[in-house]
């Protein structure tokens, strides 16, 4: 085909197959000094075809592999593609790296995408202790240094998750995603999403979501973290933490923590057996649950407890022995109040404002001062137990 065959776009093409298949392809311009040469010798695979760049050669060593442009890019894989760039792998079946420079696909896991970006690696094997689990699907979409690695626990795998912008980024898990996150570290974890992280720290935690979160710890199932700094989760379930330095941990489920400081802990020794459920504390500053079963063989279940606002209040339960639980306590503002005992169930009981409040008795609401207004002036039609005024003094119908 002559070089003026087409005025318009001015150029050639020069099509040769050799022995095995491969193409070599030179598209040459119009332009001063354009030149072109077969690409034979870095284009091994069956079928493959590789552009030109015969200073700084790209190269296809998989069967049906593709490199589009770019320098020292490589499509190893079968059926992979370079679309472009510098330095970029395609190591797996069915991979493809879109531009970038020096971003990896490697291992065994196939169907992975690198969409652009800088030193982006996808490298997982089939699997850490379950041979022959799927290990597909991954993605990183820009970003740099960002990473998806297989678990190094057993009975795990990492399938399905993907790297949207960020850096430094690391997940081991399944259908797990992180956006515009940065020096997050995961570690077998599963349907996780985690956006505009900083420097969190995560293991073995599964539907759990994090927002515009800083140093997070989470070792548990189905938490979300929004908004929050130096957070941390371990074991239990159902938590949702919102603030500053937060924690919930040991034995706790169906968990709110909305405040700053607030801490849900439970300290028990080996044989000791608890499970604390929909326990809250919102706004406030450094209020506090605390379950603690010294002793072995002791049981406690501490339930539908909350502290609303306030500063220092501790709702308080010390097991030595037996079963004692405390269960629907409330603190409503006020500070350093506590509903505190050991070996007492204290069940019912509220603390309504004040300060250095304890309260021990349960069914029972503590207060330091009460101004009542309105109160009826007879007892006509007023219900059993009722408050009345007669002439200023108060009494119970």
């Amino acid at each position: 085909m002559s070089s003026n065959v087409n005025n318009q776009f001015d150029f050639f093409k020069l099509v040769n197959v050799d022995a095995n298949g491969n193409i070599g392809v030179n598209i040459i311009g119009g332009g001063t000094g354009s030149t072109g040469t077969d690409l034979f010798e870095v284009s091994t695979g069956s079928e493959s075809i590789v552009s030109i760049n015969t200073v700084n050669p790209n190269s296809a060593s998989g069967d049906r592999a593709f490199v589009g442009g770019g320098q020292f890019s490589q499509a190893n894989g079968k059926d992979s593609a370079v679309i472009a760039g510098n330095k970029n792998l395609a190591g797996t079946l069915e991979s493809v790296v879109v531009g970038g420079k020096s971003n990896n696909i490697g291992g065994s896991s196939p169907d992975v995408f690198i969409g652009g970006g800088t030193r982006n690696v996808v490298n997982v094997t089939s699997t850490y202790g379950k041979t022959g689990s799927p290990t597909f699907g991954h993605f990183v979409i820009g970003g740099d240094y960002n990473q998806i690695l297989g678990s190094t626990l057993g009975n795990e795998y990492t399938m399905r998750s993907g790297i949207v912008g960020g850096t430094n980024n690391i997940l081991r898990g399944r259908d797990t995603v992180a956006i515009n996150s940065s020096n997050l570290n995961m570690y077998t974890s599963n349907s996780n999403t985690f956006i505009n992280g900083l420097s969190d720290y995560s293991i073995g935690c599964n539907y759990t979501t994090l927002i515009n979160t800083k140093g997070t710890n989470i070792n548990g199932v189905t938490s979300s973290l929004v908004s929050g700094n130096l957070n941390q989760v371990t074991s239990g379930q159902h938590h949702n933490i919102l603030g500053y330095r937060n924690s919930v941990q040991n034995f706790n489920y169906n968990t709110n923590v909305l405040s700053n400081y607030g801490n849900i802990t439970t300290n028990k020794s080996t044989y000791a057996y608890t499970y604390n459920y929909n326990n809250t504390l919102i706004g406030g500053l450094k209020n506090r649950m605390y379950w603690n079963i010294q002793y072995d063989y002791g049981y406690s279940y501490n339930n539908n407890n909350a502290i609303l606002g306030g500063y220092r209040n501790t709702i308080r339960n010390n097991t030595q022995y037996g079963s004692y639980s405390h269960i629907n306590n409330v603190i409503i503002g006020g500070q350093n109040n506590n509903i505190t005992t050991t070996d007492v169930a204290v069940k019912n009981t509220v603390i309504i404002g004040g300060e250095s409040i304890t309260a021990t008795q349960s069914d029972t609401v503590y207060l330091p001062k009460l101004i009542m207004t309105n109160v009826p002036t007879a007892s006509s039609g007023l219900t059993t137990g009722s408050v009345w005024s007669d002439g200023g003094t108060l009494k119970i119908v």
